[in-house]
């Protein structure tokens, strides 16, 4: 079962007459590279991690996305996570109908749409919103279905879990998307192998993410207590901007939200 780590709330006392400290607490971020056929760094997929865990433990997808964005973009700083490179960030279909606009910078981010969401309208036009906006949208452990055929025409990016799919199921995937869907870009994920580098390559496979070539690290930075959700409402007072300098002026308003 998937759990999520409830905030650390409450300040610290201090003497009397001076002003309480909030606590500090550690970002509930890790990274894991995305790499190019040369095996170059072409960005970082940003999960959440509880402090002390090793895998997600999510129960909430649209909390655990706003952790990543509030405790990673904003307190960590997007340079300072991924430098030049993309951020590849899940997002969920609760998740974009609840934060509209999104505040994040478009050129900057891949928004990562979790496998086996419900595949509606509403969906499908905040999707339709979020291209013409000019965001990347890259579907997770992708799988053919008739709902998912429909994410297609919004998609960039599909990655394609090679652990699930090996063999000939392997090869009839990616013959079929490079049929039908001749414009999308193909990210192998959970790469463990160099024989599977190597073989995803032949493939025709354009980037690549796994343990051969990194795990999951954490992001070791400090940061104040802030709840997720209720942050990124603040902050989408603006509309989607990529200055990040005006997110950080709104993000001030509740000091939970910046340093």
């Amino acid at each position: 079962m998937r759990t999520v780590a409830r905030r650390a709330g409450g300040k610290a006392g201090g003497r009397a007459g001076l002003p309480r400290t909030p606590n500090l607490a550690a970002a509930r971020v890790a990274r894991q590279p995305i790499l190019n056929r040369s095996a170059h760094v072409i960005g970082y997929e940003l999960l959440f991690r509880a402090p002390q865990a090793e895998t997600a433990g999510v129960l909430d997808d649209r909390e655990a996305t706003a952790t990543v964005i509030v405790d990673g973009l904003l307190d960590v700083g997007l340079l300072d996570l991924v430098g030049e490179h993309l951020a590849y960030l899940n997002v969920s279909r609760d998740f974009l109908l609840s934060v509209r606009p999104l505040p994040l910078p478009a050129r900057n981010v891949v928004l990562e749409l979790l496998e086996d969401q419900v595949v509606d309208d509403e969906l499908l036009q905040v999707l339709a919103e979020l291209v013409e906006q000019r965001f990347t949208i890259a579907l997770d452990d992708f799988r053919f279905t008739p709902e998912t055929e429909q994410l297609l025409e919004y998609a960039r990016i599909v990655k394609i879990d090679v652990l699930e799919h090996t063999g000939q199921a392997l090869d009839d995937l990616v013959a079929r998307l490079r049929e039908q869907h001749p414009s999308v870009s193909l990210l192998a994920e959970k790469v463990e192998t160099r024989e599977e580098f190597v073989r995803c390559r032949e493939l025709g496979f354009q980037a690549f993410q796994g343990y051969f070539f990194a795990r999951p690290a954490h992001v070791r930075q400090p940061r104040l207590p802030s709840q997720g959700l209720t942050a990124l409402g603040a902050m989408a007072d603006l509309s989607a901007t990529e200055d990040f300098d005006e997110l950080h002026r709104i993000s001030t308003r509740d000091v939970g939200l910046s340093m």
